[in-house]
């Protein structure tokens, strides 16, 4: 991925952390299932975590090892001997949490991706004071607590991003659309203007592709066709305006690049629910901070 790509990705990626804690497994217990409404994070604060996914290799992650487990995935986590067969402990403590991380506010950033994204972090020290903090933040919340974990956790997400760049983890979704140049190129050219006139066509030259080609690669990283990607920036720009600003629909449906407030009306009320006034009206009344669930589960 080359850093203007990087960059954009990561000044407009987004994290909202829905519940963190810590939990402490002892040899014979296990973690078991799977999550559908968003990304697991595991980060081994002390033993050695055996990860099981079907159909995989185990994977054995000793201290210092975070892990984005997209959602959906069927996993099993147990403790393990120490790496390389060193026994670490009788027990495994691992900080987890659930959370969301959307590109632009929209995009999930691991949408697509079937398999975990592993890193060992370095400054561990650090990292285990930044998990004992949102474990805190979580457990008895504050004013500005949200705000607090959500910051915490996207450092720890950018630094799992920066090590896997470089390895062949996450390719698909739109991760691994942005780890390639070309198409690279094409979707922070949507991220940073969605209201501009784009095209498959102008999309596809932005990409130095053919337009069939980009097409079809785009379609299979993302799993959408370049314009549903296009709607789907201008849609999200679109909400954005609605909750921070007083611009009238017809105005807002102008900027992001909608022909008519009816156009804009429909397309929105299909990807949302509600119609743009309606929308307005229901964000204006959520409670901004909600509550995490408690920390200190033992299995």
């Amino acid at each position: 991925m080359n850093e203007p790509e990087f960059h954009t990705m990561l000044t407009t990626l987004n994290v909202a952390v829905q519940s963190f804690r810590d939990v402490t497994l002892r040899h014979g217990h296990a973690l078991a299932g799977h999550r559908n409404d968003g990304i697991e994070v595991q980060y081994v604060l002390a033993g050695t975590l055996r990860l099981t996914i079907p159909r995989q290799a185990d994977r054995l992650c000793g201290q210092g090892t975070l892990l984005l487990l997209p959602p959906g995935l069927e996993r099993v986590i147990t403790p393990a001997d120490g790496v390389d067969g060193d026994r670490i402990g009788p027990e495994l403590r691992i900080a987890m949490g659930v959370l969301t991380a959307r590109v632009s506010g929209t995009f999930d950033l691991l949408g697509s991706v079937s398999d975990p994204i592993v890193s060992v972090l370095p400054e561990p020290l650090l990292i285990q004071q930044i998990c004992g903090l949102m474990i805190g933040e979580a457990a008895e919340p504050g004013q500005g607590s949200r705000a607090l974990v959500d910051a915490l956790m996207k450092v720890c997400i950018v630094m799992a991003l920066r090590d896997a760049v470089g390895r062949a983890e996450g390719d698909a979704g739109l991760f691994g659309a942005l780890r390639d140049p070309r198409l690279g190129k094409a979707i922070v050219a949507v991220i940073e203007n969605p209201a501009a006139p784009h095209t498959v066509s102008s999309l596809a030259s932005a990409a130095s592709m053919s337009r069939s080609a980009f097409a079809r690669e785009f379609a299979a990283k993302l799993a959408m066709t370049p314009m549903a990607f296009v709607a789907r920036a201008r849609l999200q720009q679109g909400a954005d305006l609605l909750n921070g600003t007083r611009l009238p629909v017809k105005m807002i449906a102008s900027n992001i690049g909608f022909a008519s407030r009816s156009h804009f009306s429909r397309a929105f009320s299909a990807a949302y629910g509600a119609d743009p006034s309606s929308f307005r009206r229901m964000s204006a009344a959520v409670a901004p901070f909600p509550s995490y669930s408690n920390a200190g589960d033992r299995s």
